[in-house]
This record gives structure tokens, C-alpha cells and sequence, in this order.
């Protein structure tokens, strides 16, 4: 800092950084004297008045060791501030409150705002993807305004939800928020039971605490990032049959079904090779365009600061009829005066998106290469004499109908919310803090389906048989919520000749969520033109529901450290639900965590110039979960409609039937979970290691359990008991190494981490529970005690049936008749000569047993690169679009399939429409879902301090970044990275939205 006497009685200084001698913006510096304080300006300059009295100067920065500057006047003095390591990131936010890193004793994971930003998009969930050790992150769909499934430490429930609980600024959110990543300063996950403890019934998936931008005084600040970008999907060589390999496949068919090769289908159907179609090329979208901008405003007083942020983004979809666009705005103030501070915040948020027309990737996959159809948007349909299709054109003109109504299909989604909260703050003696919160959340999504009217004339100019199976509709639903949350909390802080410091908190809550769903239908429309429910003649449907919910909690914690050397934190959080009956609807939520800084105690001091940092922390806590989709599982439904006959008259009387079984005694699911780790840092803190090890024991899950007709009276009626356990365990390393210097700065980073889950407990009635999506009425997941839950139990396969012997074999053991040459062989795991579900065997599941990621950082002088590599190993994928394929004869690996020319082949033969040799529950379409993939790469350069002075800025900054450009897998489908909507489709690949690769350029300009 180089400061002086000026004429005008006025000191002035300049506040520069040691690492690379430029200007510090924002430094704090303090007068001891006068306790005035100021910070530094573009220039990193600063001024004070009064230089008289002015002897001792305190200058700090985030990231930098604080010094403390004696005043000689006349006398320049050079001193520049030093990056210190062991500062960056050293406060953490954890629930109701913040700690000093080295205080922390959970586990708990943080994410700064420049890592965010690294990840283009609408979800904050993906870009925490690698980040953060525990955290799984699976793309849920590549579809533009998807959200990833987050999971922290593996899943936390069978039919409630497995997301975490998200917290903005205090407060808690129902289900993902939409926040744009321009507004968030830091994300700090909690992912052990004894730190999420604190949040109580909705925290057994763990807690993101996610803390918005703040104002900071001074003179105002102006931001603006923006970027456009590209989109592509990364592999789109999907083996499909051209119409040449589809005849020579059907030729194999229909000669092994009546004996001989004899001749090609074109013998018999010359018209087979007119077209040549590739039907995912059809919805493939090459070159998406995406873009984003962003402007934010940030300054104030030394009572009264703000930060102002707005932001749009866009994005087109990879696949046809998809894609969503975001404005969002979000106010933050600060007013401090006093004793009182008052703290607000403002957002508002509005999206549309166009949603993919479902099954079009399974539909695409279905239709044979020899069909076309006009793709312009026309719902008018010609089977003409010349199509392949004399024989069938009926089916024909069916199956053209389909595929063109997903290219004009229309699902339209418009959504709005806003949120609103009041923080007020009263310090009525030192250490006492008392403070009461008030927050109003809004959202209405209005969502419409149409499918329009499709004409489908045959040859002769009549119209098709068909048209009922492709009927006109439109679907309008209304779906809106509001919730009210209230917090009142006294917090006492408090320090002991300076060793003892307590910290103690009480805090009470309320919430009351409302939620609304209007649904009507109508089917026909009488013209394309008309989008509206009353232009439709067909017999209309509508119904619709409202629900409340209240949840209120108490919460008590004392957190006490001797020096920052000994740790020591107790909580309990008592919650309310009315989800439950009155007998269940509390919940005690204790937790107990200690730490120990070793490296501070005198036996080390012989370690610390090596060893600078050795913690131990360990936790204990209980965590609850009551969020299911119904509210009303304990208490009896009845539905209307349902009238009855009474009376010698026989009179029609109003009618009410019992929609569900209820269970009075249902609790919440609760999660015990223990953690041990350690952190260490070495050579003044630039390498550092921390690592984790927990068990997490799962009570008391809901499931599904069938009840027999004695009890209900009714058949298939199932009941929700607490009947199952689970355990989650696992271990998390984080490494990093961080190298500053003048020219060159350097970062490193690697984790690593395992989750391995097992079923301990289920219902009594079962051995196994299948789960999970149907795929023609079949589930290939399974829950079973010693599993993992979610699994894939598979009948296993051992090539074909090569000759008659081994046919004739193959029927005694299996008792199957149906089998034939060139079928699959099925593997009778049980010996009962069946084939049945009795023979499925465990698989793998859809979770990854182990995920990895390394990061890198790199600046030089006005260059900076970064790079993040990330890999999930030990998932499996079940190719259902693979499965359609082969069942419909047109996939490219049929060709090589078993005949009498190609004997030795393990490719079953396609021989009958739903050929038994394809079954979705085998392990023929079952893949390593492993992959290695370049997540992302950015190369920036920022113009030289001089060139932004003259300028008038204070910084610019042009990068050029990729998303996702390189994917090393096996598997043979579009995308590895399938989690669909969460447990129910991990792993299942039925038509999946691929992710897609992005290029994109970027600009970020402060003045």
C-alpha cells in the first residue's frame, strides 16, 4: 500500500496485490483511531480526512492476510497485501448461521459462484455435477429446462422424494428453485444427518444452502456477462437399418419362418426401396442455438447497501419441438442502523417452455426405413399405390400417422413464481441477537397438450379406417401454490477472556404450503386453427384438487469451542406435519458434532511447517423425511361420482366410494446417520486433504403392501406401511493443491467418492418388490433385501440356439415350446423347468458405485484455462430403445443375427413380431453405463489493467468455454447419463432426451 500526506490535509493510499502488483477494488481499510473506515476505488486508491489523528491503518480482502500499517506522514510507504491460502473460502455457511472453516465439524461441501458459472443452463443441479464429493448428479434429460436428480450420499427413500432440501438466503423451498447461477455467491451443501439435523423433517436427503449476492458499499457496480453458444448431441450414429439392411433382415425372417432363404422382399415389393429414410435424423436438430445475459447492479452506503441482478436466457433443444427460456430478477438490500438491521429480498421469475413430444425417439426407432412422410408441419397424410404397404396399408397408414403427429404435436408450458421475504434484526446487548423473518412464495404453471386433427387418405382418395387410433385432443391444466413461512429466533454469542467462545440459538417456525391443480380434456377438434377447449366436440373431462399443509418446528443448539482447538455442537429440532395423524405428527430431530484441531496443540508445533492443518470431526444426528407426493396417505379419501340406486322408486342418490386404504399410524421415514473425517493441509497450505467415512441407517420406509380381499374387500388393493430399512455407507476424498504466484496461478483438484446402498428390511409378505416404469408391463427394477434398492434383477441369456440338438436340449430343461432355431437361450437360474420371474438374478443398478473428477485451474499474466473432467463407473443402462428396435426388425446389429448362412451368431433372429427372444427383462439389452467425459473447458483473457482505464472500466473478460465435448463410453445408445425422473427410471433408457455438447463464446464486463 503506497499512501502519503496531501496538501489538502487529506490521506490517500493505494491498496495493490503481492501475487501480481495490480490494484485491489473493495479493500477494506479501517482507521483505529477514528474508526472510520472507507474502501478502495477503481484505482484501488483510498482517502481519508483528518490525517492527524490517523496513526494505524487496517487493511483486509477476502482471500488476504489482514495488516496492520503504521502512519508516517511525508513518508511513502509501499505494502502489499498478501493471498493468503489458508483464508480463501474460510467462512462456511451451515444451517441458521456461518462458521470458520476450521471450526466446521460436519460434513459439509461448498461451491463458489465462479465454478457455477462454468456450467451453461437453467440448472443449478448439474452444475454442481463433480464438485462436491457425496453429491450424485444424473442429467434427468438433456431436454432444454430438464432438471437434474440430485442425490447427497446416495438414496434416501422408496416413494418419497430422494432430492435434497433447498435453502436461498434462510429460506425453504418445495421441490428445485429456479435461480439463475448470476445470482448465487456460494452453495454449501450439508450431507451428513447431524448437520442437515437442523432442518428437521425434509432433511434426511441432505441440505443445499445456497446464498444469493449481496450489496457491498461503495460506489455502484455494474456487471454484464453474456454468452451464445451452439448445441449439438454428442452421438447420433445410432445402427439403424437403411432400407437396403431392413429388407435383408426381413429376408432373413421370412425365410427361416417357411423353411427356406428363397428370394428378397423386393422380389415381392419393388416399391421397398423407393424411400430411404433414418428416422432420428428426422428429430435431431443440428446447431441449437443458446444464449444468456446478464446485468447486475451492486453498491450503497455504510448504512444501506443493494444488489439488483436480471437475467434471460435461451435455449433451442437438440431434438424437434423443444425448448425453454428463462427472465429472472432478483433484489437483495441491506439497512443497518444502530442496533436494527433490516434485510430484504425481492425475486420474480418467468418461464416458457416447449416440451419434447413423448415416445418420439421409441416411435422413430419403430419405423421402417421405407416409409416417408412430409415433414413441414402438414397433418394431411397420403398412402399412395406405390407405398410398400399394399398388403397392409391400413397398418401403414397407422403407423405414418403416429410418427408425423410428433413433428406437429404442441406441449406448451408457461410458468411463473415470486418470492418475497423481510428480515429484521435487533442487537439489544452485545452478543444478543433477536431477529424475526417473514417470506411469501407464489408459482402458477399453466400447461397445454395439443394434438392435432390428422387426415389420412388411402390410394383411392377415402379416408383411412384408422382414424380413430390417431383421435385430435387438447389438454389444459392449471397448477398453482403459495406458501407463507415465518421464523422468530434469539441467538447468543459469546467469548470468555478469549478462549471460550459459546454460541446459542433458539428459533421457532411456521409454514403453510396451499396447493391447486385445475385438469380439462377435450378430444375432435373441429380445426387446427383453433387452439381451444370448446373447439373440440368430443366428450369432454375435467376434474381438479386443492390441499394445505403446516409444518411447524422448534429448534434449539449450543455450539461451544475452547480456541478454535476443542468443538463442540448439540441441536434438536422439534417438528410438526399434518401430513400425519395427530399420534405421529411430531418428531424429535437430536444431533450431537465434535472437532478437534490437533495441528493447534504444542506436541504439533515440531509438525506445522509440514503438517500446517490436522482436524478430526465426528457427528452423530437424526434426520426425517416427509415428503411424498400424497398428502393424504393416513387419512381416508373418498371420491364422488360414484351413485347409487335407492328406494322402492329407485332414485338415483349421490354417491361416495373409498378411494384408498388408509394407515393412521404412518410416521415419517427417519435417517440415523454417523460420520467420521479429517482434513489436513501441508507446505503453507497450498496441498490440502480432507476425507469421510459414514453410515447412514434408513427407518421405517413407506412401501406399498398388498392387502388381501378378506381385509379390503376389493382385489389389488395395496396399503402404506413403515415396513423397510436401508443403509447407506460410504467414503469421500478431496484433494487440492493451489500454487500462487506473480505470473502464474495454478489450482488443483481431484475427488473421489463411493456410496453403496443395501435393503436390510422388507415387507414380510415378499421376497422382492419390482418398482419402477413398465416396459410392456413389466418392471426390471426390483427392491430385495442384501440390494441395493432400485436394482436391475434380470433373467440371464447364454447365446442362441445354434442347431436342432441344442433346440431339443434347450426344451427339456426350459419346458419352452416356443423356442425355435436361432431363438434365445433363457438360463433357468432355479431349476424348475420355467422360465419366469422365479430366474431373475441381481444386475447392477442405474447408480454409479463410484464417481471421480479432476479440475484444473491456470492463469497466466492475462490468460486463464480451466478444465473439469468427470466419470461415473459402475452403473448400468437398460437400452429399452435398442430392445424396440430389434423387436421392430430394424436394427443394424440384425444383420449379423443367427441363420443358416451365419450359424455361430449369439443375435437372436427376428421370427415373429414381439419375438420372445427380445424380452425387456433379460440381460441381452442390459450395458455399461460407465463413461469418462470432458465436462468443461474454458480459455479466457482479460484486457490489461491500462488498456480498462482508459476504457473507463474496471474489468473485461472474452472466453471462449465447451460443455461436454468428449464422452468416452461403451455404450451404444445416445448417452450414457440416464436418470429420467429420479429411482423409478434410473438407468432406463426408454427414449431418453440425450445431453448434449455446447461451444460458446462470452463476455463479462464490470464498470
Amino acid at each position: 500500500m503506497n499512501y502519503y500526506l496531501q496538501k489538502n490535509a487529506r490521506l490517500a493510499g493505494t491498496v495493490l496485490s503481492d501475487t501480481d502488483g495490480m490494484p485491489i477494488i473493495g479493500a477494506n481499510v479501517f482507521c483505529k483511531e477514528t474508526k472510520q473506515g472507507t474502501i478502495t476505488d477503481l484505482d484501488g486508491k483510498f482517502y481519508f480526512n483528518n490525517p492527524k489523528k490517523i496513526k494505524t491503518l487496517r487493511v483486509s480482502f477476502v482471500g488476504y492476510v489482514t495488516q496492520n500499517i503504521q502512519v508516517r506522514p511525508g513518508v511513502p510507504v509501499v505494502v502489499s497485501l498478501k493471498e493468503d491460502i489458508a483464508l480463501i473460502d474460510e467462512v462456511v455457511v451451515v444451517g441458521y448461521g456461518v462458521q470458520k472453516k476450521k471450526e466446521v465439524t460436519g460434513a459439509v461441501g461448498s461451491v463458489g459462484a465462479e465454478e457455477l458459472l462454468k456450467t451453461a443452463g437453467a440448472d443449478i443441479g448439474s452444475a454442481m455435477q463433480g464438485l462436491v464429493t457425496g453429491v450424485n448428479v444424473q442429467a434427468s434429460s438433456g431436454e432444454p429446462g430438464s432438471m437434474a436428480n440430485v442425490q447427497i450420499r446416495g438414496i434416501g427413500s422408496v416413494s418419497g422424494n430422494n432430492q435434497p432440501l433447498y435453502v436461498i438466503d434462510g429460506i425453504p423451498y418445495d421441490g428445485v428453485p429456479y435461480i439463475n447461477s448470476n445470482e448465487i455467491e456460494r452453495m454449501d451443501i450439508l450431507k451428513d444427518a447431524a448437520s442437515a439435523s437442523i432442518y428437521g423433517t425434509r432433511a434426511s436427503n441432505g441440505v443445499v444452502l445456497i446464498t444469493t449476492k449481496q450489496g457491498q458499499s461503495g460506489k455502484m457496480k455494474v456487471n454484464f456477462n453474456a454468452y451464445y453458444g451452439i448445441q449439438n448431441l454428442m452421438h447420433t450414429d445410432i445402427p439403424m437399418c437403411n432400407v437396403a439392411e431392413y429388407n435383408y433382415v426381413n429376408y432373413l425372417r421370412t425365410g427361416h419362418k417357411n423353411g427356406n432363404l428363397g428370394y428378397l422382399q423386393l422380389y415381392y415389393n419393388p416399391y421397398g426401396a423407393k424411400y430411404d429414410t433414418n428416422w432420428l435424423d428426422k428429430l435431431i436438430v443440428n446447431n441449437a442455438p443458446m444464449q444468456e445475459y446478464s446485468l447486475g447492479f451492486s453498491g450503497g452506503s455504510k448504512e444501506f447497501v443493494y444488489n439488483l441482478t436480471a437475467t434471460y436466457f435461451s435455449q433451442d433443444g437438440t431434438m424437434i419441438n423443444s425448448d425453454f427460456d428463462q427472465a429472472s430478477v432478483r433484489f437483495n438490500s441491506t439497512f443497518t442502523r444502530n442496533k436494527f438491521k433490516v434485510i430484504t429480498s425481492l425475486s420474480g421469475n418467468v418461464r416458457n417452455r416447449t416440451r419434447f413430444p413423448g415416445q418420439a425417439i421409441t416411435y422413430a426407432v419403430a419405423q421402417k426405413p421405407y416409409y416417408n412422410i412430409p415433414l413441414d408441419g402438414s397433418t394431411e397424410i397420403f398412402v399412395s399405390d406405390d407405398d410398400p404397404t399394399s398388403s397392409s396399408a391400413s397398418q401403414a397408414a397407422q403407423n405414418m400417422a403416429n410418427m408425423s403427429q410428433k413433428f406437429v404435436q404442441e406441449n406448451k408450458e408457461e410458468s411463473t413464481s415470486a418470492n418475497a421475504n423481510l428480515q429484521i434484526m435487533y442487537n439489544p446487548i452485545k452478543g444478543l441477537t433477536a431477529s424475526a423473518k417473514l417470506a411469501y412464495m407464489m408459482g402458477n404453471t399453466f400447461y397445454s397438450e395439443y394434438m392435432p386433427k390428422m387426415t389420412v387418405y388411402m390410394s383411392d382418395g377415402s379416408l383411412s379406417n384408422q382414424s380413430d387410433k390417431f383421435r385430435s385432443y387438447l389438454i389444459n391444466r392449471l397448477n398453482r401454490s403459495n406458501k407463507i413461512s415465518m421464523e422468530y429466533a434469539l441467538n447468543y454469542t459469546a467469548s470468555i477472556k478469549k478462549k471460550h467462545n459459546i454460541n446459542a440459538l433458539l428459533n421457532f417456525s411456521y409454514e403453510k404450503s396451499e396447493n391447486g391443480m385445475f385438469y380439462a380434456k377435450n378430444f375432435d377438434i373441429l380445426s387446427n386453427d383453433i387452439k381451444v377447449l370448446d373447439a373440440a366436440t368430443g366428450n369432454a373431462v375435467a376434474s381438479g384438487n386443492e390441499n394445505c399443509e403446516v409444518l411447524i418446528g422448534t429448534l434449539g443448539r449450543l455450539q461451544y469451542n475452547y480456541m478454535s482447538r476443542y468443538m463442540l455442537s448439540l441441536s434438536a429440532r422439534l417438528d410438526g406435519t399434518s401430513r400425519f395423524s395427530s399420534s405421529n405428527r411430531w418428531g424429535l430431530f437430536p444431533s450431537v458434532m465434535a472437532g478437534w484441531n490437533v495441528s493447534d496443540e504444542k506436541f504439533w508445533k515440531p509438525l506445522k511447517e509440514t503438517v500446517n492443518t490436522f482436524r478430526l470431526r465426528a457427528s452423530m444426528g437424526m434426520t426425517g423425511n416427509n415428503r411424498f407426493s400424497n398428502l393424504y396417505m393416513a387419512q381416508t379419501v373418498l371420491e364422488e361420482k360414484y351413485n347409487y340406486i335407492f328406494g322402492d322408486e329407485e332414485k338415483v342418490a349421490l354417491g361416495m366410494i373409498q378411494k384408498a386404504l388408509s394407515n393412521e399410524d404412518l410416521k415419517w421415514e427417519t435417517s440415523i446417520s454417523n460420520n467420521i473425517g479429517f482434513d489436513m493441509a501441508f507446505l503453507n497450505n497450498k496441498i490440502t486433504f480432507g476425507v469421510d467415512a459414514y453410515i447412514a441407517n434408513k427407518k421405517d420406509m413407506l412401501f406399498d403392501v398388498s392387502v388381501p380381499p378378506s381385509v379390503s374387500g376389493a382385489t389389488n388393493q395395496k396399503v402404506v406401511l413403515n415396513v423397510g430399512d436401508m443403509r447407506n455407507s460410504g467414503i469421500e476424498l478431496d484433494l487440492k493443491y493451489k500454487m500462487l504466484r506473480k505470473k502464474h496461478n495454478l489450482t488443483l483438484g481431484f475427488n473421489w467418492f463411493t456410496n453403496s446402498n443395501k435393503v436390510t428390511k422388507i415387507s414380510d409378505e415378499t421376497d422382492m418388490m419390482f418398482i419402477g416404469t413398465q416396459i410392456n408391463s413389466i418392471s426390471m427394477l426390483a427392491i430385495k433385501k442384501g440390494y441395493p434398492v432400485g436394482s436391475f434383477f434380470l433373467i440371464p441369456t447364454e447365446g442362441t440356439i445354434k442347431n436342432d440338438e441344442e433346440l431339443k436340449d434347450y426344451i427339456e430343461r426350459t419346458g419352452d415350446a416356443t423356442a425355435h432355431v436361432g431363438a434365445m437361450k433363457y438360463v433357468d437360474t432355479n431349476g424348475d423347468k420355467r422360465i419366469n420371474d422365479s430366474d431373475r438374478v441381481y444386475y447392477g443398478s442405474g447408480t454409479p458405485e463410484w464417481e471421480a473428477s479432476f479440475n484444473i485451474n491456470y492463469s497466466y499474466k492475462n490468460w486463464d484455462f480451466s478444465a473439469q473432467l468427470y466419470s461415473a463407473i459402475g452403473g448400468k443402462v437398460m437400452n429399452v430403445t435398442k430392445q424396440i428396435a430389434f423387436e421392430n426388425g430394424t436394427h443394424r446389429d440384425l444383420i449379423y443375427s443367427w441363420s443358416t448362412n451365419n450359424p455361430t451368431s449369439d443375435i437372436p433372429l427376428v421370427y415373429e413380431s414381439k419375438e420372445a427372444s427380445y424380452r425387456i427383462y433379460s440381460d441381452f439389452f442390459l450395458e455399461d453405463g460407465d463413461f469418462i467425459r470432458l465436462k468443461n473447458v474454458t480459455l479466457g483473457y482479460t484486457l490489461p489493467k491500462n488498456v480498462c482505464t482508459k476504457l473507463g472500466i474496471s474489468n473485461w473478460r472474452f472466453y471462449i468455454s465447451g460443455q461436454n465435448l468428449l464422452t468416452l463410453s461403451k455404450y451404444t445408445g445416445f448417452d450414457p447419463e440416464v436418470g429420467g425422473n429420479g429411482l423409478s427410471t434410473k438407468g432406463i433408457d426408454n427414449g431418453s432426451y440425450p445431453v448434449s455438447s455446447q461451444v460458446r463464446i462470452g463476455t463479462q464486463l464490470t464498470f
